[in-house]
């Protein structure tokens, strides 16, 4: 492929995106969403994060695997109980990577 096909089809594609996003940003500014729906559009972040975290904590190997020998499991156990205790998504986060570190370093 030559360098100009490239440029093209990568300055096509940004127009593709740019043209489908923008849109519907500038309508919802414009708009303002009801009660009920700003409720529901608030839990649609902790549903995407469990739905994201889920997997890799209940099936590591791709098999459900609930034991305390799944060490994915005790990491995010601890780390959800340090999120409930603190309500502070940055210690958590901390908490969650070193916790994570320090028994893969352990165990491996």
């Amino acid at each position: 492929m030559s360098t100009t096909y490239l440029i093209v089809m990568i300055v096509g594609m940004a127009l593709a995106t740019l043209i489908s996003r923008v849109p519907p940003l500038v309508l919802a500014t414009k708009l303002k969403p009801g009660r009920k729906v700003q409720r529901w559009l608030k839990q649609v972040p902790p549903a995407v994060m469990a739905a994201l975290v889920a997997p890799a904590i209940f099936a590591p190997d791709g098999q459900i695997w609930i034991s305390y020998h799944n060490a994915d499991l005790m990491v995010g156990t601890a780390t959800l109980i340090v999120a409930i205790a603190t309500k502070n998504f940055y210690a958590t986060i901390a908490f969650g990577v070193c916790a994570m570190a320090f028994v893969n370093l352990v165990l491996n």
